[in-house]
């Protein structure tokens, strides 16, 4: 009887691990902003939310829109993994995985959210724990990007149960001359903020706000010091300072028209700053330290 009984209880602790708390709900949300390059700040936001089901090679299949309108994506989700259905190759490839274990190396590609890691040649697992995120326990996944050479490209990005990816509903959110990165999470009318962010929607940057040209950070990478210049008729009173998943390390009062950036005061890789004036943001833009 005793065996019996010790037999359930470890079949039963067997069973409840295996459950994952599920992403795909239809009371989840995702409001997802969007950064790049070439206009020097940040472009747009989109919400994504899922809202039906289509079955495609037998399998069932979650329908996702972005700001309400139907997309091409299909996504579902098993024993902890999410599928993304691949029309080019009438298939589906896992697009998170929150059974992986630390050493763990990633360099699948997918194309359902415009996928792709651009200069981020492999994803290394480097840390699995549980953390308390959104009222919950959940398991989180963290990983690091690296580049063709083997070198850590300074990027990092987690996987949270339930959730998702920092960078949104998709992970990989970092290329060549964009990125994104998840600024709130809806479950059940309830929001949860990432990534520095509070508030779903911050302001995007107008082209029109002042001649972004004039605030430039020379050199650019740093190796030793740098000068970020403002133009005086910006009025610029602020800088925050990101990592490159999104984490914010710096956030300064700005009396003078220009600051310092030192390389001994950060870790080698890629940063974004943003420069605000009045509580409102002027310029976002990325620099690298070596």
């Amino acid at each position: 009887m005793k065996y019996l009984l010790l037999l359930f209880i470890l079949l039963f602790s067997t069973i409840s691990y295996s459950q994952f708390i599920p992403t795909l709900d239809e009371d989840h949300s995702w409001n997802v902003i969007y950064w790049s390059f070439w206009s020097g700040g940040y472009t747009n936001i989109n919400n994504f939310s899922l809202l039906g089901e289509e079955t495609i090679n037998d399998k069932t299949y979650k329908i996702i829109y972005r700001d309400n309108v139907e997309t091409s994506c299909r996504l579902r989700e098993e024993n902890g993994i999410i599928y993304s259905y691949e029309e080019n190759i009438n298939d589906e490839k896992i697009m998170i995985d929150l059974n992986l274990e630390v050493g763990a190396v990633l360099n699948e590609d997918y194309y359902c959210f415009g996928g792709g890691g651009g200069t981020i040649w492999e994803y290394h697992v480097v840390e699995v724990a549980t953390e308390f995120i959104a009222d919950a326990d959940r398991k989180v996944i963290t990983l690091e990007g690296f580049d063709i050479t083997g070198e850590s490209f300074g990027y990092f990005e987690k996987w949270i149960e339930g959730i998702g990816s920092t960078n949104g509903l998709a992970p990989f959110g970092y290329n060549y001359d964009f990125y994104n990165m998840m600024t709130c999470f809806t479950e059940n009318e309830n929001v949860s903020y990432f990534n520095g962010f509070n508030t779903c929607e911050p302001p995007i940057l107008s082209i029109e706000s002042y001649s972004k040209s004039e605030i430039i950070l020379f050199p650019n990478p740093i190796t030793n010091n740098s000068i970020l210049q403002f133009p005086q008729e910006a009025k610029i009173d602020q800088i925050k300072i990101y990592t490159i998943s999104g984490k914010l390390i710096k956030n300064e009062v700005i009396t003078t028209e220009n600051i310092t950036l030192k390389n001994v005061d950060f870790s080698s890789g890629l940063y974004f700053y943003q420069v605000f004036s009045e509580n409102k943001l002027v310029k976002s833009d990325k620099f690298l330290v070596k």
